[in-house]
C-alpha cells in the first residue's frame, strides 16, 4: 500500500509539473505575440493601408488618411469666416467634391507631404446657380404678306440667368464647366453682365415684347420663308412653312394639316 501511494504521489507530482511547463510555455507563446506578432500584423496592415492612399493620390483623389473629415471641415470652415470680410463664399461645400473631384496639387517639403487643395470661391451675389438657356432664332412671317420674313440680329447662343439674380452671362459656344460642375471666370471669355442695365438680352430673358422691339434690331430677307422644323422643347416642334405633316406612333401614322404659316405640334413619347 504504501508503494501505491508513493506512486501515485509521484504521478500527480509529473503531472503538475508537466501542467506548469505547458502554461509557462504557453504564457511565454502569448507574450510573443502581444510584444511581436500583433504590431507587426498591425504595422504590415497600416503599410498597406499608407500604399493604398499613395494609389489613390496618384489616381487624383484626396485619401481619407491623409486629409480626414474632420480636418477638412475645419479648414473650410476657417476659410468661409475669413472670407466673408471680403464679400465672397465658398463655391462648394459639399466634402464629397473635395475628396472625388476638386483639383489639387502634391509636392515635398522636407520630410513632409504638403496637400495645396483648389477651393473655388464666388461673390455672395453668384452663389445660387444659374439656368443655362440655348437661344434659337426663328425666322417670323409678315403678318401682311409673305414675299419677305426678317430674323433677329443676335449672335449670342447661350444665356445663363435666373430671375432673382442681379447678373447674367451670355456666351458664343456651350461653355466648359470646370469639373462639370461651375464656370471658373477667370478662363471665360464671358463677362457678368448686370441684369438692372437693359438691353436686348434682358428683354429676351423678361421675355417682353416691347423691349425686344425697341432694343433689338431685325434683318429683312425679302424672300418667301423657307420650309423648317425647330425644337423648342423635348416634344414641342415648330413648324414653319409647312402645312402637311405626317406622324407615326407606334405603328399607326396619323396626317395633320394646317392652314397657318408656323404652328407649334406637341408630340409624345415614340413618335416621328
Amino acid at each position: 500500500m504504501r508503494l501505491e501511494r508513493q506512486s501515485i504521489r509521484a504521478v500527480q507530482e509529473d503531472v503538475i509539473l508537466a501542467t506548469e511547463r505547458d502554461e509557462a510555455r504557453f504564457n511565454q507563446l502569448g507574450h510573443m505575440l502581444s510584444e511581436y506578432i500583433s504590431p507587426m500584423v498591425f504595422e504590415l496592415a497600416d503599410i498597406e493601408d499608407l500604399y493604398n492612399s499613395v494609389q489613390t493620390l496618384s489616381n487624383g483623389h484626396i485619401p481619407y488618411r491623409f486629409v480626414s473629415h474632420t480636418k477638412l471641415r475645419e479648414g473650410l470652415h476657417v476659410l468661409k469666416q475669413r472670407l466673408r470680410w471680403h464679400h465672397s463664399e465658398l463655391g462648394i461645400e459639399d466634402l464629397n467634391y473635395y475628396y472625388k473631384t476638386a483639383d489639387f496639387h502634391v509636392f515635398c517639403h522636407g520630410r513632409h507631404l504638403i496637400i495645396s487643395l483648389h477651393i473655388p470661391l464666388t461673390f455672395k451675389s453668384l452663389v445660387n446657380p444659374l439656368t443655362l438657356v440655348k437661344f434659337q432664332k426663328i425666322p417670323i412671317i409678315n403678318p401682311h404678306e409673305n414675299t419677305h420674313y426678317t430674323k433677329l440680329m443676335y449672335n449670342i447662343k447661350w444665356i445663363a440667368f435666373s430671375p432673382d439674380e442681379p447678373y447674367y452671362l451670355t456666351l458664343r459656344d456651350f461653355p466648359r464647366l470646370r469639373n462639370d460642375l461651375f464656370l471658373d471666370l477667370r478662363f471665360s471669355e464671358s463677362k457678368l453682365r448686370k441684369m438692372n442695365q437693359i438691353s436686348c438680352t434682358t428683354a429676351l430673358i423678361k421675355g417682353s415684347l416691347i423691349d425686344i422691339k425697341r432694343l433689338c434690331k431685325y434683318t429683312l430677307f425679302p424672300r418667301p420663308l423657307p420650309p423648317a422644323v425647330y425644337q423648342l422643347t423635348d416634344t414641342a416642334l415648330l413648324f414653319s412653312n409647312i402645312s402637311d405633316v405626317t406622324i407615326t406612333c407606334y405603328n399607326q401614322t396619323v396626317s395633320v394639316r394646317h392652314d397657318v404659316i408656323q404652328f407649334v405640334y406637341n408630340t409624345h413619347c415614340g413618335c416621328s
